[in-house]
């Protein structure tokens, strides 16, 4: 039988707020915690989207998304607008689904 606790600790190590591998937390805890409080639609007005782009940008950026020629590296925040509506009109169930579900 395979040890998933084991073999994820073992893949993330020690994972301080700081780590990169956090930065996927980050991001999601400010998504859901939106979702949770049903305010996704807020997520779509003035300030708010600006920081969901940065939110969802620095996440792919942690994770080299924004490097090389990668297309996104010539793009900016709003180029991400698109995407945060497409959380913000996700049909709930989607909100809902978990690897072990």
């Amino acid at each position: 039988m395979a040890d998933i606790a084991g073999n994820r600790q073992k893949y993330l190590g020690k994972r301080g707020r700081t780590h990169r591998y956090t930065s996927f937390d980050y991001c999601f805890n400010y998504f859901q915690a939106h979702h949770e409080a049903g305010a996704l639609p807020a997520l779509l007005d003035g300030e708010a989207l600006q920081l969901s782009c940065l939110h969802l940008g620095f996440y792919l950026a942690s994770w080299g998304m924004l490097r090389g020629k990668a297309a996104l590296l010539q793009r900016s925040a709003p180029t991400y607008a698109p995407v945060i509506e497409a959380l913000v009109t996700a049909p709930d169930g989607l909100w809902r689904l978990d690897c072990d579900g």
